[in-house]
């Protein structure tokens, strides 16, 4: 499979400034492999937000959206589970 290009939205840049560090490394390592694999087993579809896709990180979730005709990922937004789908 083609690499997908990846994008962040630039709200997700402060929201992995208020992460603790060991966390932040393991979000970033696995933002970067969504560009290999855009959809893995483990990701899911979010419920209300047509296109979205989130994948889960330890207690934190990715909230991303995927473009596959023009190969691109889109990474809305990084936050614990408990307030990662509020607003979307």
């Amino acid at each position: 499979m083609a690499s997908y290009s990846l994008a962040y939205k630039p709200s997700v840049r402060r929201d992995l400034e208020r992460l603790p560090k060991d966390a932040r490394t393991r979000l970033i390592a696995r933002c970067r492999a969504l560009a290999d694999e855009p959809l893995p087993r483990q990701a899911r579809r979010v419920v209300g937000a047509p296109g979205a896709h989130r994948v889960r990180v330890g207690d934190y979730r990715i909230v991303y959206e995927i473009d596959p005709t023009e190969q691109h990922v889109r990474v809305v937004r990084i936050r614990h589970r408990k307030d990662a789908y509020r607003g979307l």
